[in-house]
C-alpha cells in the first residue's frame, strides 16, 4: 500500500486527532484547525476560491452523446481526459486519508474549498443532462483492498412507488447521482458495475429484481481514471466490486446527489451558499452526512455524539426531512451499539432477548415504510432496496415495525396477498417453534439459578 494512502498511518500531529475533542468541539469550530490537518488544501479562503471558479462547457457534439447514454442506458462514463478539473485530485485523495488518520470519516473533505470548486466545476454540465441542481447528497468513498474491503452491495439510490413519475417528459431522471474517483478505481480496488436501464426489469416499476438471470453478461464494469465521471439516474442498480488483497492503492471516490426540488429539495439553501458554503454550514453538514450514513462505518458512541454535537450547532439551516432523517439515523446508530454492549454484557440469553424487544419499542427500522394493513398483516417496503414484504404483527409490541434479531430474519418473506393461507400456516408453526425455543433456554437458565423472563405471542 502507497504509504500516503494509509488511512492507519499515526497523524502528523497526534494531539489534534479527533478523539481529543469527543467532549469538547470548541477547537473543531476554528477554520485553522482544519487548515492544520490538512495543509494542502483551502477552507474559507476568498483568493483562492474566485481564481478557480470556472464552468465545464462541453461540445454539443458530446452533449447530445452523453444524453443519449443517460437516457437509453441510465448511465454515462465521461472519461477525466474530457473534465478540466480546477483542483488537484492527489492533494484531494492524500487530504482524506489524513482526515481520517486523525480520526475523520473520509465526507469530513466537504470542509475544505476544494470539494465545492469541483462541484462548481461540474453543475451546469449536469444540468445541462438532467436538468438538475445539487441537492447536496455528498459522500466520500474509501475502500481499501488489503483490508478486505468492498463497496456498497447492489442497490439504487432512490426507491418509490411510482418510478415511472420521476422523470421528466424527455426521459431525464428527477434525481442522479454523480461519483468521481480521486484515485484511478478498478477491479483490484473497488471500481463501480451498473446494469443498464435496458436490461433491468425492475428500472421503470416495482419490481424489485434487478436483473434476469439470463441476463448477467450484461452487466458492465466501469473502470477508470482518476477525475472521470460516473453518472448514474436513482434507478440504475449500481455497486462496487471487491478489491484484491494486496493492491498498493485504496479506491478514494466523492459523489453528489442532483435532483430537481419537487422531488427531494436540497439539503441546505443552495441558492445563498454555493458555491461556497459558510464555514458553520460545512461543519454542521459534515456531521449530518456522517450520522446519515452510519450504518456503513463502525463508529463508537463518543463519535456519533460528537457529530451529533457538530449538525446541532446549524440544523436550524437545513431542510426539515433532512434533519428528521439525519436524526433518525443517529438514534438508530445508537441503539444499535446499545444492542451490541448488552449482547456482549449479558449473560443472561432470555434477558438479552428481552431488552432487544424493549428497544424495538422505542426504535423501529427507520428503513421499513408500512404501505397498508390487511388485518394482522402489514405491507412494507424497505426504503433502501425498494422491496416489498409482508409481515405478520407476531410480538406483543407497539407499532408495526418488524422485530430485530432471529425473529426478524426468519419471518422476512415475499408475501403476496393470495399466499396469506400460507402465510398463516407459517406463523403458527413459528409460534410453535419459538415456543419450543423458549421452553429450552428457560429450563436451561433455570438449572443455572437464573429467572427467566417469558416473551409472549399474540
Amino acid at each position: 500500500m502507497d504509504p500516503q494512502y494509509c488511512s492507519n498511518h499515526p497523524p502528523p500531529i497526534p494531539e489534534y486527532t479527533c478523539k481529543e475533542h469527543y467532549y469538547e468541539s470548541g477547537r473543531l469550530s476554528s477554520p485553522n484547525y482544519w487548515r492544520a490537518l490538512c495543509p494542502k488544501l483551502h477552507i474559507c479562503d476568498g483568493v483562492y476560491g474566485a481564481e478557480k471558479l470556472k464552468k465545464f462547457l462541453p461540445s454539443s457534439e458530446l452533449l447530445d452523446n452523453v444524453k443519449k447514454s443517460a437516457y437509453s442506458s441510465g448511465y454515462f462514463c465521461l472519461p477525466s481526459s474530457e473534465i478540466p478539473w480546477s483542483v488537484n485530485l492527489q492533494d484531494i485523495a492524500e487530504s482524506v486519508v489524513l482526515l481520517m488518520q486523525y480520526g475523520y470519516p473520509p465526507t469530513f473533505i466537504a470542509m475544505y474549498d476544494e470539494i465545492w470548486v469541483m462541484l462548481n466545476d461540474i453543475s451546469d454540465f449536469i444540468e445541462s443532462v438532467s436538468h438538475t441542481r445539487p441537492n447536496v447528497d455528498f459522500v466520500t468513498f474509501y475502500v481499501n483492498p488489503d483490508l478486505d474491503q468492498a463497496g456498497f452491495l447492489p442497490h439504487r439510490d432512490r426507491c418509490m412507488d411510482n418510478p415511472e413519475e420521476t422523470f421528466f417528459d424527455d426521459g431525464a431522471p428527477k434525481y442522479s447521482t454523480v461519483w468521481i474517483p480521486l484515485t484511478d478505481a478498478c477491479t483490484d480496488n473497488s471500481c463501480l458495475c451498473v446494469i443498464p436501464k435496458q436490461h433491468d426489469p425492475g428500472y421503470m416499476n416495482n419490481s424489485t429484481r434487478f436483473v434476469d438471470p439470463y441476463g448477467l453478461q450484461n452487466i458492465k464494469v466501469l473502470p477508470c481514471e482518476a477525475g472521470s465521471v460516473i453518472w448514474m439516474s436513482h434507478r440504475i442498480v449500481h455497486w462496487g466490486t471487491a478489491g484484491t488483497k494486496g493492491y498498493h492503492t485504496p479506491r478514494i471516490a466523492i459523489a453528489c446527489g442532483f435532483a430537481s426540488e419537487d422531488f427531494e429539495p436540497p439539503y441546505f439553501d443552495i441558492d445563498t451558499q454555493l458555491p461556497f458554503p459558510d464555514f458553520d454550514i460545512r461543519l454542521s453538514f459534515v456531521g449530518g452526512q456522517a450520522l446519515l450514513y452510519s450504518c456503513r462505518f463502525s463508529f463508537t458512541t463518543e463519535e456519533l455524539k460528537l457529530w451529533d454535537t457538530l449538525f446541532s450547532k446549524k440544523k436550524e439551516a437545513f431542510q426539515k426531512d433532512y434533519v428528521a432523517q439525519v436524526e433518525r439515523k443517529y438514534s438508530s446508530a445508537l441503539s444499535k451499539i446499545r444492542k451490541r454492549e448488552a449482547k456482549k454484557n449479558q449473560t443472561d440469553p432470555v434477558q438479552v432477548l428481552n431488552d432487544e424487544d424493549e428497544e424495538e419499542r422505542l426504535q423501529p427500522y427507520p428503513e421499513h415504510i408500512l404501505i397498508e394493513q390487511q388485518g394482522c398483516w402489514g405491507l412494507y417496503k424497505d426504503g433502501l432496496t425498494g422491496q416489498r414484504f409482508w409481515l405478520h404483527k407476531t410480538l406483543n409490541i407497539t407499532g408495526w415495525y418488524p422485530p430485530s434479531g432471529w425473529i426478524h430474519n426468519e419471518f422476512l418473506a415475499d408475501f403476496n396477498l393470495e399466499d396469506i393461507p400460507q402465510a398463516l400456516h407459517r406463523h403458527q408453526q413459528m409460534q410453535s417453534d419459538f415456543a419450543q425455543r423458549q421452553q429450552r433456554i428457560l429450563e436451561r437458565e433455570a438449572k443455572k439459578g437464573h429467572l427467566g423472563v417469558e416473551i409472549s405471542w399474540k
